[in-house]
């Protein structure tokens, strides 16, 4: 069964599309997220969810109502919290995928749109064959501002509350909103559709390897200025102030170095 979700409902353009779905505690976000999808997938698609053993109960409450509302393809609630589960979600999954797969974090959210947001990046990538890799546009209103950040909590270091505003961030800068395809950075594995062929070539790691890998094929990899997200992370500073930074980059370093260019 695929799901065409929101309000405005259009009529099937081809196989549903997977979109795989990988959470980790901050059931606040991961809520906001889900309920963004549901409403605002209009485009058919299969939602695959991994639970990377939470630690947090209330991430599990969070999915059953999701499961509630006939939202999941398939869920797994995973025992073991490993830095290699979309690989393992895509192997599981391998065979139902189509000519493209969507991957999202459990803290973004989807701005409101007519036609949603898988609709338009799946007929961008069409238009564009040599196009593999497509990241969606952030809603920068939500990036803090660091002098305001110094009077939520005196207390931390510069260093911790860089981490939480993400202070460094290349999103940060300024980009061209007049193309429809626009490549500042890499496109973030946030809100992220991606060419299933790809799988045969490319090992699946931190987006920042995947795009280097597909940059080296000769293939694209673009920001869609259409499609425009909001990254609930930027938040942390508010709602998870204890999010850490140590940990966030050791995995992500362990992501990094996971695996060598194989077939999946």
């Amino acid at each position: 069964m695929f799901r065409v979700s929101g309000r405005r409902r259009t009529e099937p353009q081809g196989p549903p599309v997977c979109v795989f779905i990988l959470t980790y505690d901050r059931p606040l976000y991961l809520w906001a997220c889900l309920d963004s999808l549901y409403r605002n997938t209009k485009f058919p698609a299969r939602f695959i969810l991994a639970d990377n053993a939470s630690k947090d109960p209330l991430v599990r409450q969070v999915i059953r109502g999701f499961e509630r509302r006939k939202m999941f393809h398939a869920v797994h609630l995973c025992e073991e919290n490993t830095t290699d589960r979309l690989k393992w979600m895509l192997e599981c999954h391998r065979h139902e995928l189509g000519e493209f797969f969507a991957f999202v974090e459990c803290d973004v959210i989807v701005r409101d749109s007519e036609e949603g947001w898988l609709a338009p990046m799946v007929r961008l990538m069409r238009k564009d064959p040599q196009l593999w890799m497509l990241g969606s546009l952030i809603d920068k209103t939500d990036f803090v501002d660091p002098e305001f950040a110094k009077t939520v909590d005196p207390a931390q270091s510069d260093e911790e509350r860089a981490f939480l505003i993400k202070a460094h961030s290349p999103e940060r800068q300024a980009v061209d909103m007049s193309k429809a395809l626009i490549e500042p950075h890499n496109p973030p594995m946030r809100l992220l559709l991606l060419r299933t062929e790809l799988l045969k070539r490319v090992v699946i790691r931190s987006d920042y390897e995947i795009y280097c890998d597909v940059k080296k094929l000769g293939y694209k990899a673009k920001i869609a200025t259409s499609v425009v997200h909001r990254h609930l992370s930027l938040l942390n500073l508010f709602d998870y102030s204890g999010y850490d930074a140590a940990h966030r980059e050791a995995w992500v370093a362990q992501l990094r170095s996971n695996g060598e260019l194989t077939e999946i």
